[in-house]
Formats: structure tokens, C-alpha cells, sequence
């Protein structure tokens, strides 16, 4: 997904009663899936919650309604549709359990994905985490779950880590790589919360980069 991420933000003139108005409408699009194809990605005001990635017609879609949760800022609304196209780009079903451990994983590549496809600058990483901080329950409850502790900082720092990879014609031994990674963030998250309680806890992190050259030198 990294460099296909696309906010789009139409400027929508209103004319008013004494005047004209404008309108910031944000559609978001660009996303992928881990085998490459595109991921439709369609406006539903409909819906309740921020975002809701299915199946229809046989391939994954992200739903989205740009007014939840109220009051977010563009920026946190940006974010977690990364976040819902990373856990795409994953290898994750929409319709697969969201455990704390794949939506860590998918907090961070959305970060990431921000930041290389230049939609949030460095500098504005601390502003991102402090407007994720402010979010109230309700608005919690509005986008995409499990409940958790988003800590951006933490994935900075777990950022030595390869992604995962999930190439259209996979290589022998991929899937295996995959799983054993998959254990080692597992792994990583325990640790933290047993060490620190935090995801921010940089004592966990040489075993973890250990865990994943580990997987490196047996699967790879």
C-alpha cells in the first residue's frame, strides 16, 4: 500500500441563504490488497461507525462515512483508513478476528504509510498521536477496533522490523516467514505489556529483532 495512498478533499461550494459557503467532503481512495489489486473504497453515509471493510461480489471494499466520529480530525480519519487498508495489505480477511496484536501491526504500517506517501509529515506525528490521545469512548467506539493503547512512538521504534510480505506469486517458504513473524510481534506485544504496560517499552525490542532474524536464517 505504501505510495498508493490517496486522500482526496473537493472544496463543495454551497450557496446559503446571505451568501456561499464551503464544504471540505473527503473521499478517501488508493488502497490495496497484499496481492496488489485495487480495493474499492466507497463513500455510505449510512453507517454508524467510521469504516466497514467486507466482501461484495467477491472482493474485499472499505465503507466509509466521512462524518464519523464527530468531531475527529481529518488527520485520525486518515489514519484509520490506512489502518483498514494495511490490514488488508496484511493479509487479513475483513471478516477475521481483530486481535490486539494484528491491529498493532496494522497501526504501524498505517503509519508508515502515511509518512512515505507524504500525507503527514514527521513533524506532525506528535499532533496525529496527540488527536488519537483525545479521542473520547464514544468516538472510540465509532472506528475501527479492538479497543487499545495506539502508540505511535512504539512503532518508531519497532521499525527495524521488516514488514510482511505477501507478493502475488508467493515464494517457497512465504506463508511459513509469515506465521513466524506473526509469532514474534505476538511475542513482542506480551512483552510489553507484562514489562512496561505500554507499547512503548524499548527493553522488548532486541528479542523481538532477534524472534524475526530468527526467521530470516530458518524460513527464508
Amino acid at each position: 500500500m505504501s505510495g498508493r495512498l490517496v486522500l482526496l478533499c473537493f472544496l463543495l461550494l454551497a450557496c446559503l441563504s446571505g451568501g456561499a459557503s464551503a464544504q471540505v467532503r473527503t473521499v478517501f481512495d488508493g488502497c490495496v490488497d497484499a496481492r496488489g489489486a485495487p480495493v474499492r473504497s466507497l463513500e455510505d453515509n449510512t453507517l454508524d461507525t467510521a469504516f466497514s471493510t467486507r466482501i461484495e461480489d467477491g472482493r474485499p471494499v472499505i465503507r466509509y462515512n466521512a462524518s464519523q466520529p464527530p468531531g475527529a480530525s481529518e488527520a485520525v480519519r486518515l489514519f484509520f483508513y490506512a489502518h483498514e487498508c494495511s490490514r488488508l495489505g496484511l493479509g487479513l480477511a475483513p471478516d477475521a478476528l481483530r486481535t490486539v496484536g494484528d491491529a498493532w501491526r496494522a497501526d504501524c504500517r498505517a503509519l508508515d504509510t502515511l509518512l512515505r506517501s507524504e500525507l503527514i509529515a514527521r513533524a506532525e506525528v506528535a499532533r496525529l498521536q496527540a488527536d488519537l490521545d483525545a479521542l473520547d469512548e464514544s468516538a472510540r467506539e465509532r472506528l475501527p477496533g479492538p479497543p487499545r493503547n495506539i502508540d505511535l512512538p512504539a512503532c518508531a521504534r519497532a521499525g527495524s522490523a521488516r514488514p510482511l510480505a505477501l507478493p502475488a506469486s508467493r515464494a517457497p517458504g512465504q506463508d511459513r516467514w509469515n506465521s513466524c513473524v506473526h509469532a514474534c510481534a505476538d511475542r513482542l506485544l506480551a512483552c510489553q505489556r507484562k514489562t512496561c504496560g505500554d507499547l512503548d517499552c524499548p527493553s522488548c525490542l532486541p528479542a523481538h529483532e532477534r524472534c524475526v532474524a530468527a526467521c530470516d536464517v530458518e524460513l527464508r
